[in-house]
């Protein structure tokens, strides 16, 4: 059923809204299990939707390729019809393994008081089904569709004319309070996302407002954060302490404006921060921000937090010496967290204008260049390093270093 609505209606949302509800509260009054029954209507409603003439999606499709609507959905149909039967077999043994155990009754009788339940429904349904198939343009089919809804509503429904006018201009609203319980008050809500559109919360915000929609209405809370503060990740954080169950992120922290909240950072601050291990292979966290950087064409600041490709190293000469004594024995002396941790490599040491004699040394041992060890030697080196680095307003590459090595070594 929810399969023939929308594609008779070109609405996936609109059946999903109406009969879709009406069916969850049948499921459950039932004591039929409402997650199954929720699969069975979104099975439905996706087919329906997908090859429908009247759908808003397909006929965007077949403008914007210039191609015939109904050409696409008789294609359509071909590849969607293997699936459709795979899940009405696969739903019918579900439907004996999950029998209804009874009807409730006042549920039923809310619908009789409500509509005169007559097979002449289905007629404006088997218009919209068979009209495209014969080729009528999808205008007609609607307006052949509607004007046999309305003749059935006056005739069959015995509804006033100036009734029926109002709710082609306006949608059904019911009248009767069980039905309109049912249509305003049903559905399947697992959880609330507490949206941040604009990234304007403060940390104590998001968290205050996640305590107040637990509070208040009692369903897990998912935090939905933007980045255009800079705070995407404090936020969230603050959120998952406040009772959030669920946070929303992308890779690299892709998405519109300034981008939504990056799964790296917010994975290694809640690990190495808050001990609190999310599951995440953090040893593959580089990899996979290379993969979606090239794949997206939108390329990785070399500082960005936890993924950048300048995040370990210094120029400085002074956390270069501080580096070299302690690489060997406790590297995170130096470091916030392991480079090894994300899949970075280790640390790369620069040369420029505020590098100092430990560069050279390091930057040496890298190359395969021979110690200097003459202090002197070193000085004139850094010299040149830093005279080139100014000019270039850059540190140095391993090229232009080592033509400064052996033009001071010879």
């Amino acid at each position: 059923l929810s399969c023939l609505l929308s594609y008779a209606l070109g609405t996936s949302f609109g059946v999903a809204g109406t009969v879709g509800v009406i069916f969850m509260a049948l499921a459950r009054s039932g004591g039929v299990d409402p997650l199954i029954t929720a699969g069975v209507l979104m099975s439905g409603i996706y087919f329906g939707d997908r090859a429908s003439p009247v759908s808003s999606s397909a006929n965007m499709v077949a403008g914007i390729t210039k191609t015939e609507i109904l050409v696409n959905v008789r294609l359509m149909m071909k590849t969607g019809l293997l699936p459709l039967a795979l899940t009405t077999a696969a739903y019918c043994v579900l439907s004996f393994m999950h029998p209804i155990s009874h009807v409730d009754s006042q549920l039923l009788t809310t619908f009789e008081n409500e509509f005169s339940l007559s097979p002449w429904g289905f007629l404006p349904a088997v218009i919209m089904l068979a009209l495209p198939l014969l080729k009528v343009g999808v205008i007609w089919s609607i307006a052949i569709s509607v004007a046999a809804s309305s003749v059935i509503a006056f005739a069959v429904e015995h509804i006033p004319a100036g009734e029926i006018l109002k709710v082609l201009i306006f949608g059904y609203h019911p009248s009767g309070e069980g039905l309109s319980a049912i249509l305003d008050g049903g559905g399947w809500m697992d959880s609330i996302a507490l949206v941040d559109t604009f990234g304007a919360f403060s940390p104590e915000g998001a968290a205050l407002y996640t305590r107040a929609i637990l509070e208040r209405v009692g369903k897990p809370v998912e935090a939905h954060f933007h980045e255009d503060f800079g705070l995407s990740v404090a936020t969230t954080i603050a959120a998952l302490k406040a009772g959030a169950f669920c946070a929303h992120v992308t890779v690299n922290g892709i998405g519109e404006r300034a981008g939504s909240c990056p799964i790296e950072p917010l994975v290694m601050s809640l690990l190495c921060l808050y001990g609190q291990d999310t599951g995440v292979k953090t040893e593959n966290l580089v990899d996979l921000a290379k993969e979606v950087e090239v794949r997206s064409g939108k390329p990785i600041p070399a500082t960005k937090a936890i993924v950048g490709s300048r995040l370990f190293g210094w120029e400085t000469g002074l956390p270069v010496g501080y580096w070299q004594k302690a690489k060997d024995i406790n590297p995170l002396i130096m470091l916030p967290y392991l480079y090894s941790m994300t899949g970075m490599n280790p640390p790369h040491i620069y040369i420029g204008k505020k590098s100092g004699g430990a560069n050279v040394a390091l930057v040496n041992e890298r190359l395969g260049l021979p110690p200097v060890e003459d202090k002197e030697v070193v000085r004139v080196i850094l010299d040149k390093v830093k005279t080139l680095s100014i000019k270039l307003k850059r540190d140095l590459n391993d090229e232009e270093y080592t033509e400064i090595y052996h033009e001071v070594l010879g």
